[in-house]
């Protein structure tokens, strides 16, 4: 241990652990007992090391190099540095000081010769304005104008000079004198003039008269302008006093005589007194401006003087309009005279400025307030048309009728509307011009209602003959075409302020609404000749049958009476889109008349109800064949498919209640059952006329309704309906009594003229409205029989249901091919004066498509004057013309709408630039084409038998998003739901909101990613276990934190709340069909696209998807001349505007192909 003590190098080391040294010490405890001598030893060598410190301190301190010399000798060298600091700053200071005084001494030189200098230049100018001054009055005085003139400008230049010395007298005294000498020389000038006007000396004294104008440009504009009334005053006074408005002379009559007089003396203005004037005065056309606001003064009192007159000789129209085309031709001509070549250019602003009059209304505006009168007249003349029009033939008695013929006098109103139109808009363009369009359309809606529609219930026993109606269907068509012609004038000619008031587009409606009451005129003639043969049906005993036959009697009769007055409406009827409106339609009020029919033959045994399917079966075959009798269908072996489904869809209506009727009464639950899968409704009343309708017996009927309830009230029939449609006429006293029609058309006696728009009111029927239409006509055809015309508030009523007819038939198109056909397809055609589908056509170019690809192309082309033809299609795909964009609301990513824009709005700014530029643009849908041979063959759905050709075609058919139609998916697209996210998910409906994506393939992935931006979270739903995706995609998906994937998941049903957008989604679990109902602000469909490739299916190449192949970076397809663009070849982006830039590649390749070929 002792050795250990003398160790002290363990004490000195750096890393020295104490408890380590203590157990090197005390190791073992024997050797605790050494404590105290460790202690002291410890002791004493701390007493060591603090003596040696204290040593070393106070060598440190005291020694010759020690720190506290070093620290003296630093403070002394401190001392003396800011003794030198403090040296300098003093100096500074004295430095700043006399800078100071220097500076100030420069300012004051600086401003002392400054002041010298412009006392030296006033003194200058001074000289120079009182010599100028004494010079200027020397010469005033000998009338030395020139000089004067351009003295006088530096006296007053210089005078400007010295406003400010007014103050001293002799200033002012000059100041006084300049201003005295300005007025003597104004004062000199006027009296020269006046002089050598008053003495015809004015050639005489010409050039000093120049010069004097001199003087009056450097005296000013109010003198130049002083010198220009004397002058106007002085050559007007003669037209003042010859021409005042009381007087003959003044009068109208004499309207002639003031602008000859004013010719007269432009004329000598001209020889004698513009070289006069400078030019930059214009003197001439202040001459004439004048004139011009005398004259319209005069004017304005001698109208209103007139409109004042008690004794009856007020204005005449024929003399007001005679004096206003005067006065307008007078205008122009001042207007061509006075616009000159520097004021013809708009293109700088100098030119602009120059243009001090301007002509054009000046005097004529007097005469605005009273055309009125004029339009009054028109009112007149109109009135007094349209009974003759009612009481002359429809046709000269020695003109033929024609299947294309129109009533003479529409042509008549036509012409006289374009005249009147024209006249006006010569006289005025304001609101005299939107007067008479108002005046037009109230007399198109008493022509309609007065002339046309009477022609089809005229009072008398007869119905209308078939020519009669087909005139009147004609007459319909041609002013509803012609309607929107006369806007579209008016719109080009009337102010722009007022164009937005101009609308005629409920006359085209109330036409439309003719034209479909005529083809429901002609449906009834067909109807009448099938009257006796459902009587013999009525007549025959369906209740004791005992077998089936091929088929009835009556049927081989109604299919004879049908096609043979059929084939005679038909061979009249020029357009195929009428044609089929009238099949349509009749096909319609037949299945009406079969349903009635049925109702009156009770009771009906279960033999008898399958003798009537079979009959139906055959008169469903019959129908089929009838549009086969339109010239447009000659040379066919089959009607058109989408008629076919037409007429089975509307004879099938009575397959339900048929079959009802076939199954016995034993055992009752089989009867039930039937009534519920084929009729479907949950009352009792008419399960309760279904039985008798079968002939029950009333005892064995309690038992049947008890038992109706019981499986109505079920948890199996909750979707049954309250009361089915099919059988209405069930509950009509008619239909269970045996005297009424088995036609279907409604009583006139009831038929009233209201239309329910409420929702909560009965379903709208066209059939219904157009009997009302018919009834209402001939009440109107009585009355004026009597007599007594209808009322106004009678007029307004018809008026308005011509035209919601026509615009139900325009707007409900989704249902089928039916009127809306003749309204629709007929309405859209750009160019009415060319008849699609009553010639063939060869085009260059023709486009297939109606989206941004197609119009894109057509701008193009047209541009580049090819002259394409772009068929927009009717319906085409089950959508409207214009695409896809058309069932979107906002499109917010489409450049150059920093606002957004409605998809429609967008795509008919689209086909207005296409149209702008020529595209012929055919509201028809392309049926077929021929890709074999150039040039290429194409047919269309409405004029199949015609076939055209194209040098080249651009197919850009798009394709459409699959749907899973599911309830309220129809109801709340484009609010809600989409298929689309790029286009939609940034619209502020679905931002911060939760939305779902239904799909689990890439697109599905792609969308989610990318509504994630917008979303305040993103659940996708997938119907299998796992994700399609590829694996990165599925990988991002997945790991995505605002993103949840529910598998074997689906949706089932779509809600919304009252502001009518979409609120909660129901999802069903698909293994455990769990349904769920989550908050959900919009539901996007990720589940692919169907290209519209039908068309070219098998003459172009597609990839497995049904896609047009395209050589990469071009729209060319295998064949030469057929180029694809948009959606219909681009599986990947699909944007409207990757559309449109296709569209322009496949237009600038089809013009480089023509041009190759030529």
């Amino acid at each position: 241990m002792n050795g250990s003590l003398a160790e002290t190098s363990v004490l000195d080391a750096g890393d020295y652990d104490p408890i380590d040294h203590l157990n090197l010490l005390f190791s073992h405890p024997s050797a605790v007992s050494s404590i105290s001598r460790v202690s002291k030893t410890l002791q004493s060598r701390q007493n060591a090391l603090s003596t040696d410190i204290s040593a070393l301190e106070t060598a440190q301190a005291y020694g010759s190099d020690s720190s506290l010399e070093r620290m003296q000798s630093a403070q002394a060298e401190l001392a003396q540095l800011f003794r030198k600091i403090e040296t300098v700053r003093s100096r500074a200071i004295e430095t700043e000081q006399n800078i100071t005084s220097m500076t100030a001494d420069i300012k004051r030189l600086d401003g002392t010769k400054k002041n010298l200098t412009l006392s030296m230049t006033a003194l200058k100018r001074l000289q120079m304005l009182t010599t100028a001054y004494e010079q200027l009055r020397g010469l005033a005085k000998t009338r030395q104008y020139r000089e004067c003139a351009g003295l006088l400008q530096a006296v007053l230049q210089l005078m400007k000079h010295f406003n400010s010395y007014r103050s001293i007298e002799q200033i002012a005294t000059l100041s006084r004198g300049v201003s005295e000498l300005q007025r003597e020389l104004l004062e000199q000038v006027c009296e020269d003039f006046e002089m050598a006007f008053t003495k015809s000396e004015v050639g005489a004294r010409r050039g000093t008269l120049v010069e004097a104008c001199l003087v009056m440009d450097a005296l000013g504009d109010s003198a130049k302008a002083r010198l220009m009334t004397w002058y106007v005053n002085t050559e007007l006074r003669e037209y003042r006093q010859v021409f005042r408005g009381n007087d003959e002379a003044g009068s109208l009559d004499n309207i002639g005589r003031r602008y000859a007089w004013f010719k007269r003396m432009m004329k000598t203005h001209d020889d004698e007194h513009a070289m006069i004037f400078p030019p930059h005065w214009r003197a001439n056309e202040t001459l004439a401006a004048a004139f011009c606001d005398g004259t319209r003064d005069d004017f304005k009192g001698i109208l209103e003087r007139s409109m004042r007159r008690t004794d009856g000789n007020k204005i005449d129209v024929n003399l007001l309009l005679s004096c206003l085309q005067e006065t307008l031709d007078f205008e122009q001509s001042l207007e061509k005279r006075f616009a000159t070549s520097s004021r013809a250019s708009i293109d700088t602003l100098s030119s602009m400025e120059e243009k001090t009059h301007s002509f054009h209304g000046l005097i004529s505006v007097a005469f605005e307030p009273y055309l009125s009168l004029w339009v009054e007249s028109q009112d007149r003349q109109l009135a007094a048309m349209i009974p003759k029009y009612r009481s002359q033939p429809l046709i000269p008695d020695d003109e033929e009728f024609s299947p294309q013929a129109v009533i003479t006098s529409a042509i008549e109103l036509f012409h006289f509307y374009k005249l009147t139109l024209s006249q006006c808009a010569k006289l005025s363009t304001s609101e005299r011009l939107l007067d008479l369009s108002k005046t037009l359309a109230k007399y198109l809606d008493e022509y309609a209602q007065q002339v046309l529609l009477r022609v089809l219930q005229s009072g008398g026993p007869q119905s209308p003959t078939i020519q009669d109606v087909v005139l009147v269907l004609n007459t319909a068509d041609f002013w509803h075409t012609n309607t929107n012609q006369l806007e579209e004038s008016i719109k080009k000619r009337i102010d722009n302020d007022l164009v937005p008031k101009v609308d005629l587009s409920s006359q085209s409606d109330a036409f439309l609404g003719v034209a479909s009451a005529s083809v429901l005129a002609l449906v009834r003639t067909v109807e009448v000749e099938c009257e006796s043969v459902w009587r013999e049906m009525r007549n025959t005993n369906w209740s004791t049958m005992e077998s089936v036959v091929d088929q009835s009697s009556y049927v081989g009769e109604l299919v004879k009476n049908v096609d043979g007055k059929a084939a005679e409406v038909l061979e009249v009827i020029t357009k195929p889109q009428y044609a089929r409106a009238f099949c349509d339609n009749l096909v319609e009020h037949l299945a009406t008349g079969y349903i009635n029919s049925i109702v009156q033959c009770r009771p009906i045994s279960e033999v008898g109800a399958e003798q009537m399917l079979l009959d139906k079966y055959v008169l469903t075959k019959a129908f089929e064949k009838l549009l086969m009798h339109h010239a447009s269908l000659s040379g066919q072996d089959a009607p058109p498919s989408s008629f076919v489904r037409r007429v089975q869809q509307c004879m099938n209506r009575l397959d339900p209640l048929l079959k009802t009727l076939q199954v016995r009464p034993s055992p009752p639950e089989g009867l039930v059952q039937a009534y519920l899968i084929h009729i479907a409704d949950r009352s009792d009343t008419n399960f309760k006329k279904m039985l008798e309708l079968k002939g029950v017996r009333k005892l064995d009927q309690a038992h049947l309704i008890e038992l109706f309830g019981i499986h109505r009230d079920s948890t199996s029939n909750d979707k049954l309906t309250a009361s089915s449609p099919l059988l209405t006429p069930l509950m009509t006293s008619s239909g269970m009594g045996g005297g009424g029609g088995g036609s279907g058309m409604m009583n006139p006696a009831t038929a009233g003229l209201s239309l329910t728009g409420s929702s909560g009111g009965p379903r709208f029927e066209a059939g219904s409205l157009g009997e009302k239409l018919l009834s209402a006509a001939r009440d109107i055809s009585q009355s004026s029989v009597a007599g007594a015309g209808p009322s106004g508030m009678e007029k307004a009523t018809i008026n308005e249901n011509l035209r919601n007819f026509g615009k139900f038939f325009k707007r409900d198109i989704g249902a089928g091919i039916s009127i809306a056909v003749a309204a629709t397809a007929f309405q859209r055609t750009t160019r009415p004066s060319v008849e699609i589908g009553a010639r063939k056509m060869h085009s260059k170019v023709v486009i297939v498509g109606s989206g941004p690809a197609a119009h894109t192309a057509a701008i193009y082309l047209a541009r580049a004057e090819l002259k394409p033809v772009l068929y927009e299609g009717f319906m085409a795909n089950g959508i409207a013309a214009g695409g896809q964009l058309t069932t979107t609301t906002d499109v917010e990513n489409f450049p150059g709408f920093p606002d957004g824009i409605m998809g429609g709005e967008l795509m008919e700014s689209m086909k207005k630039q296409s149209e702008r530029f020529g595209t012929e643009i055919v509201t028809d849908t392309v049926a077929s084409v021929d890709f074999s041979s150039r040039p290429f063959k194409y047919t269309t759905e409405f004029n199949p038998d015609e076939t055209h050709t194209a040098d080249a075609i651009i197919i850009a058919t798009g394709a459409s998003a699959r749907r899973l139609h599911l309830p309220g998916e129809d109801k709340y697209w484009s609010n809600g739901v989409s298929a689309c996210a790029v286009c939609d998910g940034a619209v502020p409906i679905f931002r911060n909101k939760p939305l779902y994506v239904i799909g689990g393939g890439d697109s599905a992935a792609e969308e989610a990613t990318f509504l994630t931006k917008y979303a305040s979270h993103v659940t996708v739903l997938v119907r299998r276990d796992v994700l399609r995706a590829s694996n990165i995609m599925a990988s991002r998906l997945l790991k995505h934190p605002k993103v949840t994937v529910l598998f074997n998941s689906g949706a089932t049903e779509i809600k919304g709340g009252e502001d009518g957008l979409m609120s909660h989604l129901v999802i069903k679990n698909n293994k455990t069909g769990k349904e769920e109902t989550v908050e959900a602000n919009g539901l996007f469909y990720a589940i692919g696209h169907d290209p519209a490739t039908t068309l070219v299916k098998g003459q172009l190449d597609m990839d497995e998807d049904g896609y047009i192949k395209t050589v990469p970076g071009t729209t060319t397809t295998n064949v030469e001349g057929v180029f694809a663009a948009g959606d219909v070849q681009d599986k990947r982006y699909r944007q409207a505007i990757t559309s449109a830039g296709t569209g322009c590649m496949a237009a600038l390749e089809a013009e480089k192909f023509i041009a190759d070929q030529e």
